[in-house]
This record gives C-alpha cells, sequence and structure tokens, in this order.
C-alpha cells in the first residue's frame, strides 16, 4: 500500500472511532434521561383532595 492509502485509511478510522465514541455517549445520556422520566412517573401522593363537591362532599383520597 502507499503511504497516502495507509493515511486515508487511518483517518478514516480516527473518523469513525470518534463517530462511534460520541454516539455513545449520546445514548447513555438517552438511557439517564429515560431513567429519569421513569423516576419522576413514580412519584407518590400522601393525600388528594378533589376542589369539586363529589355528591355533596369533598372527596379525600390518601
Amino acid at each position: 500500500m502507499k503511504k497516502e492509502q495507509i493515511t486515508n485509511l487511518k483517518n478514516k478510522y480516527i473518523y469513525l472511532r470518534n463517530y462511534l465514541l460520541e454516539y455513545k455517549k449520546y445514548l447513555e445520556a438517552e438511557e439517564l434521561n429515560k431513567q429519569q422520566e421513569k423516576h419522576q412517573d413514580n412519584t407518590y401522593v400522601k393525600k388528594l383532595t378533589l376542589t369539586k363537591k363529589f355528591y355533596g362532599r369533598n372527596l379525600n383520597v390518601g
């Protein structure tokens, strides 16, 4: 192989490696965001009071 071909292959390899590392970071960030959203979905309410009367009474749950 010529020196130019080797240099081109090396540059392509470096570019591909950097792309894959950035993609891996992106996927890890997405996974972290999904875990945070899941954690936010599982918040519990100790007491719930309806603002409108239910059959003439305030309804308390919990």
